[in-house]
């Protein structure tokens, strides 16, 4: 351990080292590049669904060969990923260095067809998006003019976030090779249209860094005056002095003045605001000698941290994950050398802290972990908090792959006891990539990516089994409510027919028997209220006035109308499986009664064909819609201290209104009424789980929804 330094000695030269335009122009390097990290996915799904269109309005060989390669680049998302963000930081290498003459030489030779091909279609991109970016382009360059003269600079540099940038990585990354010209060109269309609103994000967050680190010209005609400045100990060479830059007033890169506090803006700013009233003035006091870790002294404290509390195996946290945080960080600064009269976190790495802490204590609290579960949860704080200094948008964006990732791991860790294979599975994939993104991520905002991709691609197996099992079960149920439905709608109306008067005995049996089951069948074949389904009643009720008329002795009445009805009489008995020669036998008993006016008759009953229902078909008494919404996930804690069980509710009846719920493998764990379902959620038998995943449910807890 270094001895600790006094705080007269340490203050300036640590940050000077944190001031440096190199590590200004890294910051600015990893911001920009996580600000346009999900271009790439974003294009290709875009393009894919725009070639699929394309293909079913006119079906094309050409098409179909596009769009079967696009899913083809789907398995090589992570290389092109990769490949994109190494191609775009090449820009970054040795800048504001121009460009080597062999380089330049390079782009005078002969091109292949594919170079051509890119050319020819990245440079309208090009220059439109420079035309859109006029005017902020200036800007940044005037103040990158400033950042390449502290550099050293001797000539105008390059801009590396420039339009041109943007699309010449894109277009290394899709090679004429890998992609057909259809393709690439779809593929460059849908780039160019998302890049829009990234870039315009993008730059306003670059001038507005640029200009808190001091990078800025005083005036247009600065440039001009700079490039006349003569450099000493340089043989006169002009160059860039950056002596008109702004003074780097309220800069992310300068020691923070007494009692300053960094907002951020929307939903974050909400977020630390309430936190920082939530710690209290007490929480934050300090040494009247203490100043501000440096952007550099703090990210070594965490990075040592990260390493120490991310080994294989998890750690336990039994606390607020926020307390353990800095706690950890205000020893591991004291084993550094700085204890807490000489420096503490700033207001900014003050408010990382709490909405991390914040934001992981409420996802342990919300989800049924397991131990192992709980501990690898809280090593991941270490990641999210270094992204979350880094990423101003981490809190913002509810689909950042970051806060994706985080929501998908809590779900596969959710109530799940790995009792089956497939649970199992999930818990083991989770705590891979859990280790992965805790041991892995140093600045890197690509292993969140890469990472939220790989789960996805590993959890859609496992789901379309269970949709597949989920289907079968709702589908036999289905089948068994609509026969039930059709029986309880025959049992009704033959009820309503045979009160209305004393009837015939073969009248009666024949509704109850052949007639109520044709018109059960009329309901399942055709639903109720279809002209198969009126038929069938028409029949009954003909039948019906038949028996009145016979019992009025209209015997010339009764036989017009029998020899009428006869046909659909006969399909009755037809179709109720009876063969021919019964049909004919019951039907000629049917019409020798009739003909008897004085055959007794007598009131009607019947056994009803429907079963009884068993449960309560109301509404429950449970406001919010959403919570039995097909989709939603339930955790249920059993009694007796069992463990807690993951449902799902997979299907909700169009005739009933039950409830299906199912494990995570699709099988059909309980079917439950309206007012069930109601009264489990209210009285918190089961809890419903966020559609919107666990991390935005706990932001938008803590500080609401995000703006816009």
């Amino acid at each position: 351990m270094r001895p600790r330094s006094s705080p007269g000695d340490a203050g300036p030269a640590r940050t000077a080292s944190a001031n440096t335009p190199a590590r200004q122009l890294e910051a600015l390097h990893q911001g920009f590049r996580a600000r346009l990290l999900p271009l790439l996915a974003e294009s290709r799904e875009a393009t894919e669904a725009e070639l699929r269109r394309l293909a079913a309005e006119a079906p094309d060989d050409e098409l179909a060969e596009a769009l079967a390669n696009a899913v083809v680049l789907q398995h090589d998302a992570s290389r092109h990923q990769r490949s994109w963000e190494g191609h775009l930081a090449q820009g970054f290498a040795g800048w504001p260095t121009p460009p080597d003459a062999a380089r330049l030489a390079r782009g005078f030779a002969l091109v292949s067809d594919g170079e051509l091909h890119a050319q020819l279609i990245g440079q309208p991109a090009v220059e439109a998006l420079e035309r859109r970016f006029a005017d902020v382009l200036g800007i940044i360059d005037g103040r990158l003019w400033s950042m390449a003269a502290s550099l050293g600079g001797h000539a105008r540099p390059v801009n590396p976030f420039a339009p041109r940038a943007v699309i010449d990585a894109f277009l290394e990354t899709f090679s004429a090779t890998e992609c057909d010209p259809i393709l690439r060109s779809a593929l460059l269309r849908q780039y160019e249209r998302l890049c829009g609103p990234r870039l315009l994000e993008a730059y306003a967050w670059l001038n507005t860094t640029l200009a808190e680190g001091g990078h800025a010209l005083d005036g247009a005609s600065g440039g001009a005056a700079l490039v006349s400045q003569p450099v000493a100990g340089k043989g006169g060479q002009p160059a860039w002095a950056g002596h008109d830059a702004l003074k780097p007033q309220a800069s992310s890169w300068r020691e923070s003045a007494p009692g300053a506090v960094e907002h951020g803006t929307g939903r974050r700013r909400i977020l630390c605001d309430r936190l920082r009233a939530a710690r209290g003035p007490e929480a934050s006091s300090r040494a009247a000698s203490a100043r501000d870790f440096s952007e550099q002294e703090f990210f070594s404290v965490l990075s040592l941290l990260q390493g120490n509390e991310t080994p294989k195996q998890p750690v336990q946290v039994p606390g607020s994950i926020g307390v353990h945080l800095r706690d950890a960080l205000r020893n591991g600064a004291e084993g550094l050398g700085l204890p807490a009269d000489l420096a503490a976190p700033s207001p900014a790495q003050d408010d990382a802290i709490d909405a991390v802490g914040a934001l992981f204590d409420g996802l342990r609290a919300d989800a049924a972990l397991s131990p192992d579960a709980r501990g690898r949860l809280a090593r991941l704080a270490w990641p999210w908090l270094r992204l979350a200094l880094a990423d101003p948008a981490l809190f913002e964006d509810p689909a950042h792959p970051a806060m994706r990732l985080l929501s998908g791991l809590v779900a596969c860790w959710d109530a799940n006891l790995a009792r089956s294979d497939d649970e199992a599975a999930l818990h083991v994939l989770a705590d891979g990539l859990a280790d992965r993104v805790a041991n892995d991520y140093h600045d890197d905002a690509g292993v969140f990516a890469a990472a939220l991709e790989e789960l996805d691609a590993t959890r859609a197996p496992l789901e379309r089994r269970a949709a597949i099992s989920e289907r079968r079960a709702w589908q036999s149920i289905l089948g068994g409510e609509r026969l039930q439905e059709a029986r309880r709608d025959a049992d009704a109306h033959l009820a309503a027919r045979l009160g209305r008067a004393p009837l015939l005995v073969e009248v009666a049996g024949f509704l109850s028997g052949a007639w109520r089951q044709s018109l059960a069948m009329a309901w399942l074949r055709d639903g109720p209220g279809s002209a198969r389904h009126g038929e069938a009643l028409a029949v009954g009720d003909e039948l019906l006035e038949i028996d009145a008329a016979a019992a009025a002795a209209e015997g010339r009445d009764v036989a017009d109308r029998l020899i009428a009805l006869g046909p659909q009489l006969r399909a009755c008995l037809l179709a109720g499986g009876i063969a021919d020669a019964g049909a004919d036998e019951q039907l000629a008993r049917l019409v020798a009664a009739l003909a008897r006016p004085d055959a007794p008759r007598m009131p009607a009953a019947f056994v009803p064909l429907a079963e009884p229902e068993g449960f309560d078909t109301s509404a429950g008494s449970v406001g919010d819609d959403a919570a039995a919404a097909v989709g939603q996930v339930l955790v249920g804690d059993a009694a007796g201290g069992e463990p807690p069980t993951w449902l799902r509710l997979a299907w909700t009846s169009p005739v009933t209104g039950r409830h299906l719920l199912v494990n995570r493998q699709g099988a059909r764990t309980a079917l439950l009424g309206p007012a069930e379902l109601a009264a489990t959620l209210a009285g918190a038998q089961l809890v419903a789980r966020s559609a919107e995943g666990a991390a935005e449910a706990v932001l938008q807890r803590l500080a609401g929804p995000p703006a816009g």
